[in-house]
């Protein structure tokens, strides 16, 4: 059997660049997100944990129905940025378009008990065998949040986390719909709130920070700045994930050019933001415990009762939009993914 690769990560802490860059490699495909194992995970409907042929074609539908979504979006002048900014931008339309046919196809055919895992081997053989590439690496970030579900499946895998620094995730986190077609920019701040923010930062780093406690062997964790300032630890990540001949990544691809390339990024021109008070208030109010376990250091958010009164009355508001918006991205229960998400049950 085939070792399961994965990237998992912070939202915003380069998961789509090392997506593109590792698929570079000519035996190397990376792609994502299908959340198979995260927000779109529903428990096996069979008493022994497997899943019915039915429920086994609905996790292939799920599959084929990802990619078909940014076909769509390629194919619409409209929303060709999120194609070309996603973990699929680097695979051509007409690949895509070969995946989601033989995912649908492969639905049609299940015809005895799976399990969630299966899923997952089957889209990575799929992508693999289209592409022309034999190492499959799915990326999803959230996934750094399952980890234990992924190594229930997946005892033998090789995951690389990337992180962030709890300040800068926050700045990306807050304006990553800012480049966006208005709809989208719309729906993203009506989903932000510095205390949610500051709390999935405090699961992301926790979770990555227990699974290198108990997991060492399968976890490899990457913090982005760490990696923008040295491109050798990419040759790490590498040999970690049992990629053959590293050293295809000595260097990056233009070597007079920063590696932190323009892929996904909040600040397409460079131009950053400041955090607002009640932004540093709230990750310092949440975080700071984990960010000494992790070894950062905390900036001063100073006194400012009014922004941070502000924010407070601004949480039902948030709450609801949260709730509304996540209910239909969500495979099983929005309000126990939430929960998870927020503390880790």
């Amino acid at each position: 059997m085939k070792t399961q690769r994965f990237v998992v990560g912070m939202s915003r802490a380069g998961t789509t660049w090392i997506t593109a860059e590792l698929s570079r490699h000519p035996e190397v495909i990376a792609f994502g997100e299908t959340m198979l194992l995260g927000r779109m995970y529903t428990e096996p409907d069979r008493s022994d944990g497997t899943d019915s042929p039915e429920a086994a074609a609905r996790r292939l539908k799920l599959a084929a129905q990802h990619f078909e979504d940014y076909i769509a979006h390629a194919k619409d002048p409209a929303k060709q940025e999120r194609y070309k900014s996603s973990k699929l931008g680097h695979i051509p339309v007409d690949a895509l378009e070969a995946i989601a046919a033989d995912l649908r196809q492969r639905s049609k055919e299940c015809d005895s008990p799976a399990t969630p895992a299966d899923a997952l081997r089957v889209t990575s053989e799929v992508v693999s065998t289209h592409m022309g590439k034999p190492i499959a690496i799915e990326s999803t970030p959230n996934h750094l949040n399952m980890l234990p579900r992924i190594l229930r499946f997946f005892p033998d895998a090789r995951i690389v986390a990337m992180l962030r620094g709890p300040y800068a995730f926050m700045i990306s986190y807050k304006h990553q719909g800012d480049r966006k077609e208005p709809e989208v920019q719309r729906t993203f701040r009506k989903l932000y709130h510095p205390l949610f923010c500051a709390i999935i930062w405090r699961r992301y780093a926790r979770s990555a920070r227990l699974a290198l406690l108990t997991n060492r062997k399968n976890v490899h964790t990457v913090w982005i700045d760490d990696l923008h300032e040295d491109y050798s630890l990419m040759r790490k990540l590498a040999e970690f994930l049992q990629i053959p001949n590293p050293e295809f990544f000595a260097h990056p691809v233009d070597q007079n050019q920063d590696t932190d390339t323009k892929t996904n990024t909040s600040f397409p021109v460079g131009e950053r933001p400041d955090l607002s008070h009640a932004d540093t208030f709230w990750m310092n109010f949440v975080a700071s415990r984990e960010m000494k376990r992790q070894g950062l250091a905390k900036i001063s958010s100073g006194f400012h009762p009014i922004a941070v009164l502000g924010s407070i009355l601004k949480l039902p508001i948030s709450t609801f939009h949260v709730v509304a918006i996540m209910s239909n991205r969500t495979g099983g229960s929005t309000i126990t993914y939430l929960r998870r998400l927020a503390l880790g049950r």
